[in-house]
């Protein structure tokens, strides 16, 4: 470089070559930095802040292009509950699909299996907590008997409530009290085609 009629050492910080012509046009630079007109600028530099919940992330020259790449996410806060995924910080725990019901995920190096959390009216998480299967009060007899649930297995109606069944509600089951009977007293059956229960009491007996 050419000052007041003499040349000094141009000493630009990190390089370690320069152009035959120009004023200190520099070529060459030293490792982790690259020329950039008359100066040496660094490979990489911090982009941290523009990725939320990173605690580490880059941006680096890429010499075959001669421009820099994409920020790049190196870390995540993993106190605050944060993995990094597809260059982004992402919940560990996150929803997931559970039949009549509601499941999380959590990750411990890879998404773990779907845990169930709840279940609709009606239905109990099974014994793995992977699925919501069907309450155990829902059959009597071998035949469906509870019409509704308020909440989880909690009942709230029985079918042909007051003809066919009776709510037991200390017991949260539904009771038969259609039973088939023919004795001495008189019949007692379910209509299938009316849905009610016939009774016919023999002489010297009332229907209560």
């Amino acid at each position: 470089m050419k000052s007041d009629g003499k040349c000094h050492a141009c000493n630009r910080p990190h390089a370690s070559g320069y152009a035959e012509t120009g004023n200190c046009i520099v070529t060459q630079c030293d490792d982790g930095f690259h020329p950039y007109g008359d100066k040496c600028i660094s490979d990489s530099f911090d982009c941290t802040d523009t990725i939320p919940h990173a605690t580490k992330a880059v941006v680096t020259w890429d010499e075959a292009k001669n421009t820099f790449g994409v920020c790049t996410l190196i870390s995540c806060d993993e106190e605050a509950g944060y993995h990094a995924e597809s260059n982004a910080c992402i919940p560990d725990e996150r929803a997931c699909v559970v039949d009549n019901g509601v499941g999380t995920q959590s990750w411990n190096n890879g998404w773990q299996s779907c845990t169930v959390t709840s279940c609709n009216a009606g239905f109990t998480p099974d014994n793995n907590d992977q699925n919501c299967v069907p309450c155990d009060n829902l059959m009597v007899g071998g035949e469906v008997a509870v019409s509704s649930y308020a909440r989880a297995c909690e009942i709230a109606s029985c079918m042909y409530q007051g003809e066919k069944y009776r709510l037991d509600i200390d017991n949260n089951e539904c009771k038969p009290i259609c039973t088939d009977q023919d004795d001495d007293t008189g019949t007692r059956y379910w209509d299938e085609g009316s849905k009610k229960c016939v009774q016919h009491c023999k002489d010297g007996y009332l229907n209560w």
